[in-house]
């Protein structure tokens, strides 16, 4: 996917038409949806670390294509299950990245009254945060 010259063109203009995409019953492109905090380009992508300088053109590419929509939103890529694209992650464009976890057993759940525990993850080295400084800074409020 991120060394196809023709895949990747496709992907940049899904990602320019689907958030110039005008929700017909509130008016708002996606871009612009108060509800929508960031970007994620892609889920779970296969990743090519071996070649970190395509990978980081790759994603500055799909960034690009956002950007170009006039989107602010924050932008993140998918970490999937190869952390060895995190340097690849770390210098491009993106401002942050997604790592989903699927809890062992998660699907084998036999009661309606289960109990899902999860102890904290560290954060792999590969994504620790680099000198660049952030773009933006995100504050949470507790209540």
């Amino acid at each position: 996917m991120g060394t196809d010259p023709g895949a990747i063109a496709a992907q940049v203009n899904y990602l320019r038409q689907i958030l110039r995409h005008v929700n017909p019953y509130t008016h708002i492109a996606l871009k612009d949806e108060p509800s929508i905090i960031f970007i994620e380009l892609v889920n779970e992508p296969w990743h090519h670390p071996e070649d970190l300088q395509g990978s980081i053109r790759y994603i500055n590419a799909l960034t690009d294509a956002v950007r170009s929509t006039g989107c602010q939103k924050l932008v993140f890529y998918n970490v999937s299950q190869d952390f060895r694209i995190g340097e690849a992650i770390r210098r491009s464009k993106a401002q942050g990245v997604t790592f989903g976890w699927y809890p062992t057993g998660l699907n084998a759940v036999t009661s309606s009254r289960a109990i899902i525990s999860a102890a904290p993850m560290p954060i792999p080295t590969c994504c620790a945060p680099s000198s660049r400084p952030a773009p933006h800074r995100v504050r949470v409020r507790q209540s």
